[in-house]
């Protein structure tokens, strides 16, 4: 993680620390459970059983794994999630909440998204 964050300065996307900045954040809560961590890794890249695995983990009844998911599907640029982050809006914790907000924000900016 330490080089990943002194790192990313250097990557030519703006926005691109502050994603590293909220996953750095959300990795460092004692109520994360290990089941959100392991998604972290699971799920960094685009296919068929990441995408599979986010949407399931969206609707999980524990509130670090709905916020890992919803934190994973802003980072990887996973569009075609975009709607399934809507029922999140209104979730018991407010920071899957602000994640899901900020993830939909976030997907709907992308160029050539379908608004």
């Amino acid at each position: 993680m330490f080089l990943i964050a002194k790192g990313i300065g250097y990557v030519p996307v703006p926005g691109a620390g502050d994603g590293v900045s909220a996953i750095t954040e959300l990795l460092k809560d004692p109520g994360l459970s290990d089941r959100a961590e392991v998604l972290f890794v699971l799920c960094g890249t685009k296919n068929k059983e990441s995408r599979d695995l986010l949407s399931k983990a969206l609707r999980d009844d524990d509130w670090s794994v709905r916020a890992a998911a919803t934190q994973i599907i802003a980072q990887t640029a996973k569009a075609e999630l975009r709607e399934s982050l809507l029922p999140l809006f209104e979730d018991k914790n407010q920071r899957v909440r602000l994640r899901a907000a900020g993830a939909y924000l976030h997907l709907w900016a992308l160029p050539g998204s379908n608004r």
